[in-house]
């Protein structure tokens, strides 16, 4: 069988844009084929053992980084739905999370309890309810 860098970027497809490497391999994909496709620019390595589509969202690449996910207003402008831009990160973790390293420009959801959506962002239903009680757009000037 052959592997191609290609088909590296179609089972990320497959599943869902943002895999783990353990994820590719149980796909069948080998160790080089993945690391030729991050080096051919076909897929993005987001941090040691994540891979993402070429057309991943910025802001989701971002809260991937921080071992998170799109939260609140971000997620909600990720929706499509009209949201402050208050020039943070808005990011959801597990209140198991260890090791994070959120600068000034985040805003950390902390969960007791998985919360739905995808891996790279909260579901819009979600989003909308950590919104409606995000203590940092409450003390957002204007």
């Amino acid at each position: 069988m052959r592997y191609s860098p290609r088909t590296v970027a179609s089972v990320l497809d497959s599943l869902g844009g943002i895999a783990t490497r353990a994820e590719l391999q149980a796909q069948g994909l080998r160790h080089d084929a993945i690391t030729m496709a991050f080096h051919y620019g076909r897929v993005l390595r987001v941090r040691r053992g994540l891979y993402a589509r070429l057309d991943t969202a910025p802001d989701v690449l971002a809260a991937l980084r921080l071992r998170g996910r799109l939260a609140c207003v971000s997620a909600l402008r990720y929706w499509g739905e009209e949201a402050p831009d208050e020039g943070v990160l808005h990011i959801a973790v597990a209140a198991s999370a260890s090791r994070l390293e959120a600068g000034s420009g985040v805003v950390v959801h902390w969960s007791r309890r998985p919360e739905r959506g995808s891996r790279g962002c909260v579901d819009l239903e979600v989003a909308r309810r950590q919104a409606a009680s995000c203590r940092a757009l409450s003390r957002a000037p204007g």
